[in-house]
């Protein structure tokens, strides 16, 4: 479901800043400057060549996958209750371009059960918040109880640029009839 995918560890940015793209080169490099120096702590995110040829015939695609993202997310917007449905919230001076389409409910896991035995195959992403994950515990300066009442209402309902109107007026309508008030 994600936007774009090359099957690969990688990705691409984009930067017209000397220094900072020369430090985004060494952290996708193991933090490495110059063969066997490491300046910093970085990571492996280097693409092969297959998969940059990979990228670069999708990114023809992009913009019209994009487009068809926004046009699914409009019309789950319009169809879909605000009293039963939280939805994404989208700045005025953004642009969402809806890897997912994360929305919150009263209750998700019945929901998401109930739209299973319709066909609808719904995502929980990140059900743990971060400050209740094992490796950051000592960070963590106490409870957040928002965050983690947020945690257990989202739901990622179904988002491809593949989809069609009709499939994404079936899951509004779906959500719409299984979804308890909020």
């Amino acid at each position: 479901s994600k936007n774009m995918t090359v099957c690969g560890d990688g990705g691409m940015i984009t930067t017209n800043d000397a220094e900072l793209a020369e430090k985004m080169g060494m952290f996708r490099d193991q933090g490495r400057k110059d063969k066997y120096l490491h300046e910093m702590v970085g990571m492996n995110f280097r693409l092969s060549e297959l998969h940059c040829a990979l990228g670069r015939v999708q990114l023809r695609h992009l913009g019209e996958w994009t487009d068809r993202r926004r046009a699914h997310a409009a019309l789950y917007k319009k169809l879909l209750d605000p009293a039963k449905v939280g939805l994404p919230f989208e700045a005025d001076y953004a642009k969402h371009v809806f890897h997912m389409f994360v929305v919150r409910v009263k209750n998700r896991d019945k929901l998401a059960a109930l739209l299973k035995d319709q066909g609808i195959e719904t995502g929980v992403h990140y059900p743990i918040p971060v400050h209740q994950q094992p490796a950051m515990k000592s960070f963590a300066r106490g409870p957040l109880p928002v965050t983690e009442r947020i945690a257990g209402e989202i739901l990622s309902l179904p988002m491809s640029p593949e989809l069609s109107e009709e499939e994404i007026r079936f899951v509004g309508e779906k959500v719409n009839e299984l979804a308890e008030p909020s």
